[in-house]
């Protein structure tokens, strides 16, 4: 009787081993490319498919239920997935040459995607909360792409020359808080692409929205936002320019539109309820906006 309870039980712990085992796929196709999985925890899941030469790959999962994805096709690609909690997903798609892509999740249900084509990007992402998305997508080359998220809720979304003209580009985006949304659309269709140009997005509390476009040549926008409910467009085309929108307080919003070449824009707003619209078109024409519930407007 004692052999038989001690093999029910010896097959029970087999059977709880086997449903929460950790998974590894590694795939790789060409000379000298270099794949680690570390798993530690619970029905994690790695999967890495290398096809080039000199690639290299590194996962690191610790926790429940994560799933990591690494893809590379070309030369001297590299790539870092690191998770620590549960039912993180995390994945990272390069082809080309020289891509750097580096994702780094820390709590629950977050959700971080690289797409990187061309030469030479550079993507950082870092979640650190639950519920967290970012999203970035570079094509052609020499593009940079930084995302923080700590918090719960944020959404994040950074795309560079994705109509595949256009380069050396840089975005940022830093959300703190909850439930906020940041979109970053560097590109054109027409001429050349979208060049040399800079994004900016900080956004610390709740339910704050940031959006900049930016179409041509040496731009730069940076939009900062603290409290709730704020909201921030900026779209810039032709070459040149540079906008700046500081808000702080709540449900306030500002609307930057310039087209065409040297504008310059700053529109600064503390308190509740302001709405500020700005629209250049022309060359080298600046404004200045700055409103507050304690001190009025002025506006130049």
């Amino acid at each position: 009787m004692k052999k038989v309870i001690l093999s029910l039980g010896a097959l029970t712990i087999s059977a709880a081993m086997f449903a929460q085992s950790n998974e590894s796929d590694v795939d790789q196709n060409g000379d000298l490319n270099s794949a680690v999985v570390t798993q530690v925890g619970m029905s994690n899941n790695a999967t890495t498919d290398q096809d080039g030469t000199s690639n290299e790959s590194d996962i690191n999962q610790e926790g429940d239920a994560n799933i990591a994805v690494i893809l590379q096709a070309g030369t001297s690609n590299a790539a870092v997935a690191t998770q620590d909690g549960a039912m993180n997903d995390a994945r990272i798609d390069q082809a080309g040459t020289d891509h750097d892509a580096f994702q780094e999740q820390s709590g629950d249900n977050n959700r971080a995607n690289t797409f990187q084509r061309g030469w030479e990007n550079t993507s950082s992402q870092m979640q650190m909360g639950d519920r967290n998305q970012g999203v970035v997508v570079q094509n052609q080359g020499d593009n940079l792409a930084v995302q923080m998220q700590s918090g719960a809720g944020n959404f994040g979304q950074l795309n560079q020359n994705h109509f595949g003209a256009g380069g050396s580009n840089e975005g940022y985006q830093v959300q703190v808080g909850e439930d906020n949304g940041a979109y970053i659309y560097q590109a054109s269709q027409y001429g050349n692409g979208t060049n040399n140009s800079t994004a900016a997005q900080v956004q610390m509390g709740e339910d704050n929205y940031a959006k900049i476009e930016q179409q041509g040549n040496n731009h730069v926008s940076v939009q900062m936002q603290f409290g709730i409910g704020n909201e921030a467009h900026d779209l810039q085309k032709g070459a040149g320019e540079e906008s700046l929108v500081m808000q702080s307080g709540m449900d306030n919003l500002s609307m930057v539109e310039q087209n065409g070449w040297g504008h310059d824009s700053v529109v600064t707003q503390f308190g509740s309820n302001h709405d500020s619209d700005v629209f250049q078109t022309g060359g080298r024409n600046a404004s200045t906006v700055f409103q507050s519930n304690g001190s009025g407007m002025i506006a130049n």
